[in-house]
């Protein structure tokens, strides 16, 4: 991974739980990311699955929400 992740919020935290609660989720996606350890071409949509799967129950848990989640892996 040479830049990531990057989260863009609209309107389902409050600034003052917002910067604690998105470092979290950042070590999440990082995590994951971490974990495939598949040869080149890597398939990124199971990757993208696999982070909003696992970011729509953290955010449930912790902020009782469920935001829209779209994950965009950009391969070079």
């Amino acid at each position: 991974m040479i830049f990531g992740p990057e989260f863009i919020t609209r309107g389902f935290i409050f600034e003052d739980v917002s910067r604690s609660l998105l470092d979290d989720a950042e070590a999440m996606v990082s995590a994951i990311i971490g974990e495939t350890d598949k040869p080149l071409p890597i398939d990124t949509s199971e990757i993208e699955a696999t982070i909003q799967r696992r970011l729509k129950r953290f955010f449930y848990r912790v902020i009782e929400k469920r935001p829209l989640i779209v994950p965009v892996i950009i391969t070079i």
